[in-house]
C-alpha cells in the first residue's frame, strides 16, 4: 500500500465498505488510504477478515449489535486486530452489553483508540438534547465520538453541527439528502474524519456520497487551506 501522508486530505474520508465478501471488500479498497470494516456485514472467516485489513492501510472497525449474532463474534472481533488501525467504533447503545464490555477490554489491552457512535435514524433531536448526549458519551471515556441524526430539513444541519462546540475530539453529520453538506463540514471539524461509500457500489447510508465525489470535495478544500490547523 502506498504511504499517504499524515496531512493528506484522503485520509480524512472514511471509505465505507459494503461488500459482504473478502474479494468484493479487496476490490472496493482499491488504494484507499483509510476504511471502515463493519464486521456485522461481512461473511468472512477469521483469515479473510486478517488478511484485509493487512491490505488495507488505516482502518475504522466497527462492531454493531448484530456483530453478536455470529456464533464465533469473539474469534472474529480477535482477527480484525491486524495492521494499523485509527478506531474501533463501538455503538454506544450497547456499550453496557457484556459481550462488548469484553470486547472493548480485549481492545484497550491491545493498545487500540476507542470510538463510541450513537445514531439516531429518523430525526435531528435539540441541541440541548444533543449537549446532554454528548456529555454522556464523553464520560465513557472514548478517544473519539461519532454522532449522526437524520437531517431532515436545513435547521437540522446547525445544529448537529452545534455539537462541535469547544469539543476536538468528535464527528458529527446528518444521515439524508436535505444536509447531505454537513458530510463534507465532518472533513474539517472536530477529529476531521467523514464517510463514503465505493464508487459503483450501494450506499451504506443515506445521503452518503461516492468516494470519487468526497475525495473532489476534499480536494477543494485543501487548496482553498481550509485543513489548516
Amino acid at each position: 500500500m502506498r504511504f499517504v501522508p499524515e496531512n493528506s486530505y484522503r485520509r480524512r474520508i472514511c471509505l465505507s465498505l459494503s461488500g459482504r465478501t473478502f474479494s468484493e471488500c479487496l476490490q472496493q479498497l482499491g488504494d484507499a488510504p483509510f476504511a471502515e470494516l463493519r464486521l456485522d456485514r461481512i461473511e468472512m472467516n477469521e483469515k479473510e477478515i486478517s488478511d484485509l485489513v493487512d491490505s488495507g492501510y488505516e482502518w475504522i472497525i466497527a462492531v454493531r449489535e448484530p456483530f453478536f449474532e455470529k456464533k464465533n463474534y469473539a474469534e472474529l472481533f480477535n482477527a480484525s486486530l491486524t495492521g494499523k488501525i485509527r478506531f474501533i467504533d463501538f455503538d454506544f447503545k450497547i456499550i453496557q452489553d457484556m459481550r462488548v464490555q469484553k470486547l472493548l477490554k480485549t481492545a484497550r489491552e491491545a493498545g487500540f483508540k476507542m470510538m463510541f457512535s450513537w445514531h439516531d435514524f429518523e430525526k435531528t433531536p435539540d441541541r440541548e438534547f444533543l449537549m446532554k448526549k454528548r456529555n454522556e458519551i464523553s464520560e465513557a471515556d472514548p478517544d473519539a465520538i461519532k454522532m449522526v441524526c437524520m437531517g431532515n430539513d436545513m435547521e437540522d444541519a446547525g445544529v448537529i453541527l452545534y455539537v462541535y462546540r469547544n469539543f476536538k475530539n468528535i464527528t458529527a453529520f446528518c444521515l439524508g439528502e436535505e444536509c447531505c453538506e454537513t458530510r463534507i463540514t465532518a472533513m474539517k471539524w472536530g477529529i476531521g474524519i467523514s464517510y463514503a461509500h465505493p464508487d459503483g457500489a450501494e450506499s451504506t447510508a443515506p445521503g452518503q456520497f461516492s468516494y470519487s465525489d468526497m475525495l473532489a470535495f476534499g480536494e477543494i478544500l485543501d487548496k482553498k487551506g481550509e485543513f489548516n490547523e
